[in-house]
């Protein structure tokens, strides 16, 4: 009788296992279900949320790399810029830290970079205030990880109203933003109609998704002069201000 029991228990624990494993299965392919299904607004609702964890902090360090039309060939050089003060307002004071020979250079001409960088900088929140589109256009696998791809249209209104269309690589796993591509349309600057960018997304220990490199990159023509300007930003030093300016 003992035995019995014994022999019954052992195949009741090996259909509870077996069940948990099913359920398991279950669950999974519920979840996954779930994610494909989704519409193109519906992630983009999530990716917001995702990115609303890193409300009250900013990149304390932008590292510039640019190259620049030159009369005889590119310029090529590197600033380094940090907060100097966080102002009650919330805006940020960024100073010059250290730059190449041609830095100067550098600098002036970063103010053609409608403050793109200093953007995602201070405010990585959100991606953008607000989407007048979002579709669902695709999916991806990429070391044997699933994308999903949406498209947005919006308005950069940095200094000014202008259209504004971009693809989003979004990890289907957890939702989290990888890359973004970008062209801002129509700009009003001499010479160029178009700026194309990138946004790179790093997860942090914690799990916020923060932009760690931005490339922007124009042709310009002016003035029967041609050439193409580059800038390569690493944001790092990502800070709590709340905090820090309770210490």
């Amino acid at each position: 009788m003992k035995n019995l029991v014994f022999n019954m228990s052992i195949k009741w624990r090996n259909i509870i296992a077996f069940l948990a494993i099913l359920i398991l299965f279950a669950q999974s392919t519920e979840m996954n279900a779930t994610a494909s299904s989704r519409t193109g607004t519906e992630n983009w609702e999530i990716l917001q949320h995702q990115l609303s964890r890193n409300r009250q902090f900013i990149a304390f360090e932008i590292i510039s790399r640019y190259e620049l039309p030159g009369d005889e060939a590119p310029m090529n050089g590197q600033y380094r810029t940090i907060i100097k003060k966080v102002l009650s307002e919330g805006e940020q004071l960024r100073e010059l830290s250290e730059k190449t020979r041609e830095g100067d250079v550098g600098v002036k001409m970063g103010a053609m970079n409608f403050g793109i960088a200093d953007r995602f900088a201070n405010h990585p929140e959100e991606l953008f205030p607000t989407a007048t589109s979002v579709d669902l256009v695709g999916r991806e696998q990429r070391d044997g990880e699933d994308y999903i791809i949406l498209k947005i249209r919006t308005l950069f209104s940095k200094k000014g109203n202008f259209p504004l269309t971009a693809k989003i690589w979004i990890l289907e796993k957890n939702s989290h933003p990888v890359r973004v591509e970008g062209v801002i349309e129509n700009v009003s600057l001499p010479g160029v109609k178009n700026i194309s960018f990138t946004v790179k997304y790093d997860d942090d220990e914690n799990g916020r998704s923060f932009p760690s490199e931005i490339t922007i990159s124009y042709p310009i023509n002016i003035f029967f002069h041609h050439g193409k300007i580059f800038f390569q930003h690493t944001l790092s030093s990502w800070r709590n201000v709340v905090q820090r300016s309770q210490l």
